[in-house]
């Protein structure tokens, strides 16, 4: 069951999208600001962001994350400029949706970027080593340090 991290501020369109994700089987973290879709993403298989957050740009946030998490990106927003739209595209996002959307178009479009995530084979691992390596899984690629995993699995920094 994959997780999908919605960043939407408006709390009506959030309840309702998170129902129909949960409906469709995916575990969905749902949160309101850029700073917390910030410090959750790592948790997810794919992200669902808005463009304009109270705290921030969902633009600026997927070029940040971009540099930590390979998971897709997907903006859900009324931000509907062409100018918008490549921006949202050249900062690392995967798909750009406006609103006002079609709920049947979003759970298509989130399948198919899901389908593009290697498909890993199921093993006996305990809840630590899961997390380990669903982080090393979205990280492969890029070097990381003793202090990035610690930070990812304890959120506390390695001692010197």
């Amino acid at each position: 069951m994959s997780t999908i991290l919605l960043a939407e501020d408006d709390n009506t369109l959030r309840k309702n999208i998170t129902m129909a994700l949960e409906t469709e089987g995916y575990n969905v973290i749902a949160v309101s600001t850029t700073e917390k879709a910030g410090e959750l993403a790592a948790q997810a298989d794919l992200l669902i962001l808005d463009v304009m957050l109270p705290d921030g740009n969902g633009i600026e946030l997927c070029r940040r994350l971009r540099r930590t998490i390979k998971a897709p990106v997907i903006f859900l927003t009324s931000c509907d400029d062409e100018a918008d739209i490549i921006r949202g595209l050249d900062s690392g996002g995967d798909d750009y949706i406006t609103k006002p959307f079609r709920l049947r178009e979003l759970f298509s479009r989130i399948r198919a970027n899901l389908r593009r995530i290697p498909d890993v084979p199921q093993l006996d691992l305990t809840a630590l080593e899961q997390k380990l390596l669903n982080y090393l899984m979205q990280n492969r690629g890029q070097f990381l340090t003793r202090d990035q995993i610690l930070e990812y699995l304890w959120n506390q920094r390695a001692p010197l």
